[in-house]
């Protein structure tokens, strides 16, 4: 294999990973219950067109915990008052609504034409990010006990 062959293998394997890394994830309050509604409307009047857009949505939702968590963890630097203080807001602010929002899917699949393994993924995100929306309560109350040493 020659070098440049392997410079382009090497670009080309590299640049969905730093694509990933420059991820902007949800922080704001007001961000996370934007979106929260926006998915939630669409949950209660879904169309075709925008099912995956959806579900990419909520990948993105639920990616944004997974990141607030492992801040929270110190997995992340990251971690000061005034991100905890962000985090425990939006905690405050309530579950998200979309995780509890009725898709019945013997009205859906015939009406717009969802498949059984699209309905499975919107399913398995929704209780992913109702497990990983536990995880954060529990992380913030965890770290409301140590809040004052936080920088």
């Amino acid at each position: 294999m020659s070098f440049q062959t392997f410079t382009v293998i090497f670009s080309l394997s590299l640049t969905p990973f730093i694509g990933l890394q420059c991820t902007k994830y949800l922080v704001e309050v007001e961000d996370f219950k934007k979106l929260d509604e926006k998915i939630a409307s669409f949950l209660k009047d879904p169309s075709k067109e925008g099912w995956e857009s959806n579900l990419k949505e909520i990948e993105f939702f639920d990616s944004s915990l997974k990141d607030m968590i492992k801040t929270l963890n110190a997995t992340f630097d990251g971690l000061t008052k005034e991100y905890f203080r962000k985090a425990e807001r939006f905690v405050n602010s309530g579950k998200p609504v979309f995780i509890d929002t009725d898709v019945v899917e013997l009205e859906v699949q015939p009406r717009i034409g969802v498949t059984n393994d699209q309905l499975q993924r919107l399913y398995w995100l929704r209780l992913h990010s109702e497990k990983d929306w536990e995880m954060l309560i529990d992380m913030v109350t965890l770290k409301k006990q140590i809040e004052i040493m936080l920088p």
